[in-house]
């Protein structure tokens, strides 16, 4: 298990309480988590870590996560993919491992930072059935996700 963070709100990547956290993750901006006894918990039976990104890597992730994969999710959400990218940069073996994000936040919840640093064009569409697969497909290309599976 590997818990990710924002950089400059890692209570517990830094072991310490963050008394100004700042990110544009807002659902992750906390200093002082209230669950981080169960948290450590989780990492250490799993023996698992924390680690820690930047917003840029969030804001990368969260467009990775909507251009490629169809999937809009708040930038919290979006830290998980950017947590397993900052991973695979040095353990990139994944062949036949499953691997888990936690997307938790629709895109919706947090629209403002999408439209502040994403730059995919919107698709409008009907809302038939026919109409989204077709925009979907018309859209979608190779996984992103499938080059380290």
């Amino acid at each position: 298990m590997i818990g990710v963070q924002a950089e400059n709100s890692a209570p517990l990547v830094d072991n310490k309480i963050i008394d100004s956290p700042n990110t544009i993750a807002s659902a992750i901006r906390i200093g002082n988590p209230a669950s981080s006894k169960l948290a450590k918990e989780a990492i250490s039976v799993t023996g698992g870590k924390f680690m820690k990104v930047s917003d840029t890597e969030i804001i990368n992730a969260q467009s990775i996560l909507a251009k490629e994969e169809g999937l809009f999710c708040e930038p919290a959400s979006a830290a998980s993919l950017a947590g397993f990218l900052k991973y695979a940069e040095n353990e990139n073996d994944f062949q036949g491992k499953k691997v888990t994000f936690i997307l938790t936040g629709n895109g919706l919840k947090d629209p403002d930072v999408a439209k502040k640093y994403l730059s995919s064009k919107i698709i409008k569409t009907s809302s038939k059935i026919n109409d989204i697969t077709e925009a979907i497909q018309n859209g979608k290309s190779k996984s992103f996700l499938s080059r380290f599976f």
